[in-house]
């Protein structure tokens, strides 16, 4: 390293080169990292679902749960089986170990699973599949409108919408239901042509087929003998014949009522007290967080013009502002970092050192902003990454400042100044390179460890590591070359601003200078004389630090809880409690959680409520929950604290009335039990994208 400094200073213009080609490449690959909310991981899991109409909790699992535990159990890589069986429905995850390749795995567990002998007749294929992650990028929500059919059609035509656009590649229908075709049948008129119900289903069922019957080879080709008349549509089933009688036909459309209708099911979503379907807007590992969602504002504009009466369109839960948030953050950390710099190093050594000092920000956030884009790698720039290059820029700066000072004191003493430069930087190399190996060192395991942890942090330690070795790449070969040129001082300058800076920066330096002399060199002399007491008080004042942290005056956690938009009201209701009642107590929350924006509104003065948005969703009749976003000017002025009491004494209040009125019939106590709880904008953004992912029914849970 000592050559190479030294073949920079003596060729500054290879020092010039390699600066422009880091800023360089640092600006020409600022738009080729994505943008996520959070770092995406490999998956590590598998889900093993197969549905059982019509069975029971208990059923399912002892005729297929258990079944599909036995099989895959001694698996070689499983780390651990989680089971959930629901009416209807199994459902295994299956967590693999450290190391393992999960498609060895799932192609394992597949031959287990299709070894099985006696799965219920009901019950249908078991699907294996990998548990992806997806990162929420927002919520579309359409709302309003005269019925769900509505809702339902618009929503299917804004979901095309929305994946016909490049920028989106991936869009869930949270609310989407499957259509069927109702048939009504008049009693008296089936009893009039001797029919029932029983007799009506086989006839229907009989014409629902289609049958293959073989192949007639003739010597004009091949005809596929087939059936094709079965009845898969409305019109079709309507003109179904059902009674035939000399040439005469009598209709289904006759006897019945027949029309197209959606699914029932007891799952409510209500946007600002409105129904609504959600729709749910996902980046890949390709995409960018924050072009998916300018995307999705386009497309919501194209749409809005086209809607019928009543329906309207909105968006919650963009992951976009809080991505922008931290780069502006970051932005404004690093401006703040070279003005401090600059005026720092200007006052104490003079504006050439502090601006050159000042530039190893750039080239280091430049260097780790190119190999962040590097296809390689694959980092992304999320709320990790940004937190790692935010951390380090106090860091980033170090080694130049050791290194403009030490080349600074060097002149002082040598006349020539390339002379200088070097003694400078060899006076100062060891420390500044075991400084920053150490420091990488201290972050680096987080690179190879192989668990979802660490592979969460990885970006984290990436950035702080390439931004490191950047500030010090810099600091060794570009910063001496170019304190290596001679300049005047301005003690002797015509201009009056520079006459008097020069003056301010001399009684600067000569401050510092007493402080040193006076305060500084006399403690540290003293220090080195009485070294027991010295390592004495350390000692002391680190068993202070952590009998504080012991006692619970310090607090630590690993990942805190900072505040978010959002807030959520979670009711857990009883298993026998009824739905009507589970439909009222999502009244009550919603009446809660509107009075609390209006009572926040007028005790903070808000030009308006406090809660700018709020969706309420009933996924089964034994969860409710209600999400809801505070406004711009609240979340400015008033602590998320005061919002999730005041909502929680509200929505008590309300829940304790109910609960009079509603008491739980079987197990003594009240029908609900209800949280509220605030979130970071990283959780808040796990467990949205989780609810498409994670059904909210189980009755029963086992871990192998």
């Amino acid at each position: 390293m000592k050559a190479l400094t030294r073949w920079f200073i003596d060729n500054p213009v290879a020092a010039n080169l390699l600066m422009i080609f880091i800023l360089a490449g640092g600006w020409l690959t600022l738009d080729d990292p994505r943008v996520e909310s959070f770092p995406q991981t490999p998956p590590t899991q598998l889900i093993i679902s197969v549905d059982y109409p019509g069975g029971t909790p208990g059923q399912v699992d002892l005729g297929i749960t258990q079944r599909i535990e036995d099989a895959i159990s001694g698996v070689p890589g499983v780390r651990n089986i989680v089971s959930e069986s629901h009416r209807g429905e199994a459902l295994i995850r299956v967590r693999k170990k450290t190391g393992t390749d999960l498609s060895r795995l799932m192609e394992d567990i597949r031959n287990q699973i299709e070894s099985i002998v006696g799965f219920p007749e009901q019950a249908e294929r078991p699907r294996i599949y990998r548990d992806e992650f997806t990162n929420l990028a927002s919520f579309v929500l359409i709302y309003g409108g005269r019925n769900d059919a509505l809702l339902q059609k618009v929503s299917g035509r804004v979901e095309r919408a929305l994946k016909t656009h490049p920028e989106i590649s991936q869009v869930t229908n949270l609310g989407k239901r499957k259509h069927q075709l109702s048939v009504e049948p008049d009693i008296n008129k089936l009893k009039r042509h001797g029919l029932s119900i029983e007799t009506l289903a086989q006839i229907i069922g009989d014409w629902s087929l289609e049958y293959r019957s073989g192949e007639l080879k003739t010597a004009r080709g091949n005809i596929v003998l087939r059936g094709d008349s079965h009845a898969d549509n409305l019109v079709k089933l309507k003109n179904l014949p059902v009674v035939v009688s000399g040439g005469t036909s009598i209709k289904l459309g006759e006897l019945a009522t027949v029309r197209r209708t959606f699914e029932q099911t007891e799952s409510i979503v209500r946007f600002q007290g409105k129904s609504a379907i959600a729709l749910m807007v996902s980046t890949s590992q390709k995409d960018n967080l924050l072009k998916v969602s300018d995307a999705v504002i386009e497309v919501l504009d194209a749409q809005r013009p086209t809607l019928p009466t009543g329906v309207e369109l909105d968006v919650m839960a963009d992951m976009a502002p809080y991505i922008e948030d931290q780069i502006d953050l970051l932005s404004d950390n690093a401006l703040q970092g070279l003005m401090i710099v600059l005026v720092v190093l200007g006052l104490f050594l003079g504006f050439r050192l502090a601006f050159w000092v000042a530039l190893g920000i750039p080239i280091s956030l430049a260097g780790a902003v190119w190999v962040l884009g590097l296809p390689a790698l694959d980092y992304s720039i999320n709320d990790i990454t940004l937190f790692g290059v935010i951390l380090v820029l106090g860091v980033l700066v170090d080694d130049a400042v050791v290194v403009g000072e030490s080349i600074h004191s060097a002149r002082q003493r040598i006349a020539d100044p390339r002379q200088a430069a070097w003694e400078g930087v060899d006076a100062v190399a060891v420390a500044t390179v075991y400084g920053v190996l150490t420091t990488i060192a201290a972050f680096s395991p987080m690179l190879w460890i192989d668990n979802e942890l660490a592979k969460v942090l990885a970006g984290f330690s990436a950035v702080v590591s390439a931004a490191l070795i950047f500030s010090l790449i810099e600091s060794k070969f570009v910063l001496p070359s170019h304190l290596s040129y001679p300049h005047k001082t301005s003690a002797g300058a015509k201009h009056w601003g520079l006459r008097g800076f020069a003056r301010l920066r001399k009684a600067c330096t000569g401050t510092l200078d007493g402080f040193a002399n006076t305060v500084y060199a006399p403690l540290l002399r003293s220090a080195l004389r009485h070294k027991r007491t010295t390592l004495l008080i350390f000692v002391t004042v680190t068993l202070l630090a952590y009998g504080l942290q012991t006692k619970g005056h310090i607090r630590s956690v690993f990942f805190p809880e900072i505040p978010g938009r959002y807030a959520t009201a979670l009711v857990t209701m009883d298993v026998d409690a009824p739905f009507e009642l589970t439909r009222k107590t999502g009244a009550v929350l919603e009446h809660a959680v509107i009075e609390t924006g209006l009572l926040l509104q007028q005790e903070y003065g808000l030009p308006t409520s406090a809660i700018d948005k709020y969706v309420l969703s009933l996924e089964d009749k034994g969860t409710i929950e209600l999400d809801a976003e505070l406004s711009a000017a609240a979340l400015a002025r008033i602590p998320g604290q005061r919002v999730l009491d005041l909502w929680a004494s509200e929505a008590g209040t309300r829940r304790q009335l109910l609960g009079e009125i509603h008491p739980g019939q079987r197990t003594g106590r009240r029908h609900c039990d209800l949280g509220i709880h605030g979130e970071s904008r990283t959780r808040q953004a796990h467990r949205l994208n989780a609810r498409r992912r994670t059904p909210k029914t189980a009755r029963r849970q086992r871990r192998l």
